[in-house]
């Protein structure tokens, strides 16, 4: 990273200029020497420039969308990515629009420690396994700006400005999470340049959209602006039958209160509908049934009365507030309502190797999910001697209460993916009135230390107390639920041999709420108890040219839990299944990723992972049997190439690999390995004196069949286009 002063200059600074520093040099400004006093320390930093190339954000295309800073990594902000002891990526908002990506499963699934289990085009939610581990929306491993957050759908990607994924566990920085990983969704802030950004395009079918981006001070002292970000998307997606509707609006205020105090306001509304969104498929109990060939991909083998309506209102708000040279304090707090139509859902049952299978209605009525999160941080900078230290203290955490109605299920008939059947929606009576289903409760007290020993060495070390209170109802009685407390620490060393390679090593344990047991088992509304996991990484980043590599070795333990098929006395099975806590399940892997420019021409996004996850120390007929829906190899690369014979014109490309996959736990059911591939360009000219981009990318483009997971087919050949104008 370029630097204008010696790293033990800006060591020594007091931590208002050291921010102001970082902050110029991460926007790249130049402009004459503004000198400022620290005491016995003098720096000179640069004049800001406000101009739109000076206010333009990390991760920008022409930069190899290579990103050097993480807002927040957990408590801890604006750190260097390069200088971070664990395996943090971030993804600009120039790749969500250069890709053309509808949903953020379509940015995620570039990752190659990331598995998409399920698409945005389901009728439920989207999900994720991120180093071989669970990680899905309603999770609790989600956040938008720091606040922590649930999600009923998919998430909205027009007012992202970056995606911040963490890989593997996060207790030390953000409390009870899952271990795979956790996903921080940075919205677009305020701008003081004027911009004005208008989209129409297509997401793939006829399912066509349009986007515009407003950003501007509102004062001549240039002290309070705003942004505005609105979606309208309709039509019917590249899979028949599948209609995805949105309606979203969000909305950003900026206030400098003082040349030391800011204010921020956040809000949103977002509308989304999904029409008979792609099939859950799972095997039924007993029968001992085999994942068929992948059937035709654009094909629907829902039922076309399947719908699922959600509406979400946030809103939030912040504030930065410079003590003075030493002490800065931040807050939060953020309040959201999802609220759920009548779901009408269908799974369908596989009975056998040839793709018959009986499709069953799963119903519920309306819910409603309320969440208040909120955090409140003291960042204190000062030295001891010639070591300098930053340590963050605060109070963070999440409340979530959901709201359920009665549910049910039925069996349609029977089908086959050679022949789907279609059935009339019968007729159904229950009470969908609503009742407190869930209740989940994380609280967090977080110290954290950043060691700057020397230009070579650092030690990051500190705690983080969460107690988690949890309960489920049923609509006459509550069970017993748990109020448990964990202490997580974390402890890594960084050493810099030279100031473009970094080496670390760490020790991280995290804390998750025990399973809440689905209605798919007999043990249904019992909640698992806590889960305790533990991870070791070593790992090595360095800035080669305009790209970032990083290598990571890690070892993540965990308490396995999974869905065991019930007999009866003479062993046969019933049809049934309990979900138990039992034994170890062990992920060790190699992740070896690159970002940025290769040459002035080509850029490269991807990587590898290698995984060899186990379960341990558990029943015997599950030792060394491996997870369900855990490839052991992902290897995945994106690249663009700036063709120099049409100023403007950028071609580009991906090839993406997964492994095989397990679909039970006793392993005798494989799915295949699978590659797809994506091209696509844009080209940007300058048309009446307006930057316009037009950009067409082609997904899945030799239209391969393939299994995504055990539970979802992939998606077919999409071709999206749009084109952007700026005034």
């Amino acid at each position: 990273m370029k630097s204008a002063v010696p790293f033990t200059a800006l060591r020594k600074t007091p931590l208002s200029l050291a921010v102001t520093q970082a902050l110029l040099l991460s926007l790249g400004v130049t402009g004459h020497a503004l000198a400022a006093s620290t005491g016995e320390t003098t720096l000179e930093l640069p004049t800001l420039d406000v101009s739109s190339e000076a206010l333009k954000a990390q991760g920008a295309a022409e930069d190899g969308y290579k990103v050097e800073t993480a807002t927040d990594i957990g408590f801890l902000k604006s750190r260097d990515i390069k200088d971070t002891p664990y395996a943090v990526h971030v993804i600009s908002k120039e790749v969500i629009q250069n890709t053309q990506a509808s949903s953020t499963d379509e940015i995620l699934a570039k990752q190659p420690s990331v598995n998409t289990v399920a698409p945005d085009t389901s009728n439920f939610i989207q999900n994720y396994n991120v180093r071989g581990f669970a990680l899905n929306p309603v999770s609790g491993s989600f956040a938008i700006d720091g606040l922590r957050t649930i999600f009923f759908k998919r998430v909205p990607t027009q007012d992202l400005e970056s995606i911040e994924l963490l890989n593997g566990l996060s207790g030390f920085l953000y409390g009870a999470a899952l271990p795979g990983g956790f996903i921080n969704f940075q919205t677009k802030k305020p701008v003081y340049d004027p911009i004005a950004n208008v989209t129409v395009g297509n997401y793939g079918g006829s399912n066509y959209y349009a986007h515009t981006d407003l950003g501007g001070s509102l004062n001549q002292s240039d002290t309070l602006a705003y942004r505005l970000n609105i979606l309208t998307r309709d039509g019917e997606t590249a899979i028949d039958d599948n209609k995805i509707s949105e309606t979203d609006v969000s909305g950003a205020l900026e206030w400098k209160v003082t040349d030391k105090v800011k204010l921020e306001l956040d809000a949103s509304h977002y509308n989304n509908r999904t029409q008979a969104g792609t099939v859950f498929w799972t095997y039924y109990p007993g029968l001992g049934a085999t994942a068929p060939n992948a059937p035709d991909t654009s094909k629907n083998y829902a039922q076309k009365w399947m719908t699922d309506k959600v509406v979400t209102d946030r809103v939030a708000s912040k504030v930065t507030w410079d003590l003075n040279d030493h002490f800065t304090i931040r807050g939060a707090v953020s309040h959201k309502e999802s609220d759920r139509d009548e779901v009408l859902n269908v799974y369908n049952y596989i009975t056998s190797s040839s793709g018959s299978y009986y499709p069953v209605l799963s119903y519920a009525g309306p819910s409603t999910v309320k969440e208040d999160a909120y955090y409140l941080y003291l960042d204190s900078k000062f030295n001891t001697g010639d070591i300098a230290h930053t340590i963050t203290t605060g109070v963070s955490g999440v409340e979530s209460k959901w709201y359920r109605s009665n549910s049910g299920s039925v069996i349609l008939g029977t089908s086959s993916t050679s022949n789907p059947s279609y059935y009339s929606l019968p007729s159904l009576s229950y009470d969908n009135s609503q009742y407190l289903g869930n209740k989940y409760k994380y609280d967090n007290i977080s110290i954290g230390d950043q060691i700057e020993i020397n230009d070579q060495w650092e030690v990051l070390a500190g705690l983080t107390h969460t107690t988690i209170d949890t309960q489920t109802f049923t609509r006459t009685a509550s069970n017993p639920g748990y109020d448990k407390e964990e202490t997580t620490p974390s402890i890594s060393v960084l050493y810099k041999p030279v100031p473009w390679l970094t080496t670390y090593a760490s020790y991280m344990e995290g804390v998750e709420a025990g399973t809440t047991v689905s209605a798919a088992y007999t043990n249904y509304g019992e909640i698992t108890p806590p889960i305790v996991s533990e991870q070791y990484e070593v790992g090595v980043k360095a800035e080669l040219g305009g790209s970032l590599v990083s290598l990571a070795l890690f070892n993540i333990d965990k308490p396995y839990e999974y869905g065991q098929a019930d007999t009866d006395s003479s062993g046969n099975a019933t049809g049934t299944s309990t979900y138990k806590q039992d034994g170890r399940e062990v992920h060790r892997g190699i992740e070896l990723t690159t970002e940025g420019k290769v040459t002035d021409k080509l850029t490269l996004m991807g990587g590898i992972t290698l995984l060899d996850a186990k379960v341990k120390e558990g029943s015997e007929s599950l030792e060394g049997k491996k997870p369900i829906a855990v490839p052991e190899v992902m290897a995945k690369l994106y690249g663009e190439y700036a063709i120099s014979a049409v100023p403007g014109l950028t071609a580009t490309a991906g090839v993406y690999y997964t492994g095989t996959q397990y679909v039970d736990t006793a392993n005798s059911n494989k799915l295949p390995s699978y590659t797809i591939g994506d091209i696509g360009a844009r080209y940007e000219l300058t048309q009446f004196k307006t930057p316009v981009t037009l950009r067409v990318n082609v997904k899945n483009v030799t239209d391969k069949d393939y299994w995504l997971s055990p539970y979802y087919l992939g998606s077919p050949r999409t071709v999206a286009f749009s084109a952007e104008t700026k005034f």
